[in-house]
């Protein structure tokens, strides 16, 4: 075989091979993702919520935090269940607030700890783990 034939054919092989790899990347990647989506949903329905009461401290799910505050780990207070939930329809469809149900007041304390209350979709908080979370 010619050098040139050769050198073409190393090429090929390398090309084949980069784009296996490339494809096996990205299917492990769509395997994650997919393991991933599925963790989330089983958190946002696993009803550890249901546990959840007025003066009780809890907890944002992991994965699920979909505000600013509170952090992750740090506790809030329930001040109320919402029963019915109050559907918000103050966003557009594109918006992951868009008809969400909120069924939960929640209390956190702000910087100079004056008593923040915000509405919520209770199915993202759990009850608090204090230093076990």
């Amino acid at each position: 075989m010619s050098k040139v034939k050769s050198d073409s054919a190393v090429a090929t092989l390398v090309r084949s091979d980069a784009t296996e790899t490339g494809e096996a990347v990205e299917a492990a990647e769509r395997q994650r993702q997919e393991f991933v989506l599925r963790q989330l949903y089983e958190r946002l329905v696993n009803e550890k919520e249901s546990a959840l009461a007025a003066g009780m401290l809890a907890q944002w799910k992991p994965g699920l935090k979909n505000r600013v505050s509170p952090a992750y780990g740090e506790p809030v207070i329930v001040v109320g269940l919402v029963n019915p939930p109050i559907v918000d329809d103050s966003f557009e469809s594109g918006s992951c607030y868009f008809r969400e149900s909120l069924s939960v007041l929640i209390g956190a304390a702000d910087e100079d700890g004056e008593l923040l209350v915000h509405h919520c979709d209770i199915r993202r908080f759990e009850p608090y783990a204090g230093n076990n979370g």
